[in-house]
């Protein structure tokens, strides 16, 4: 059996006909992507920004004689403070001092939020 033209072209119509149908874009198609990014945005991003920023204001809010905690878990007494150290007192002896990065200034310690 030899295939003619009419057959063709009826597969070629059935094709067309194919991608002719409706399509769902814009604003609709858009919707899950943004619903995503919303649901991000308040699960993630926001809590993240507001914890930097009572981060930040506690560090520019240190003074001498804060107790602190370190990041890496040093508990002491700030002896003095300059814009981006600080040096820490950190036993009963006056000549133990640690200098730190203000950033590595995980917060204040419970004894010195209670003062």
């Amino acid at each position: 059996m030899i295939y003619t033209r009419p057959m063709l072209s009826s597969i070629a119509f059935a094709e067309g006909a194919s991608s002719a149908g409706p399509r769902s874009g814009g604003l609709i198609g858009f919707l899950p992507f943004l619903f995503i990014f919303v649901v991000f945005y308040f699960l993630l991003i926001h809590p993240q920004r507001k914890k930097e920023k009572a981060h930040k204001e506690l560090l520019s809010n240190l003074k001498k004689g804060d107790e602190i905690m370190t990041l890496s878990g040093i508990y002491g007494t700030i002896f003095s403070i300059k814009e981006d150290e600080v040096l820490i007192k950190v036993s009963a002896s006056p000549e133990v001092k640690i200098k730190f990065s203000k950033s590595a200034i995980a917060g204040l310690s419970e004894k010195g939020e209670n003062k």
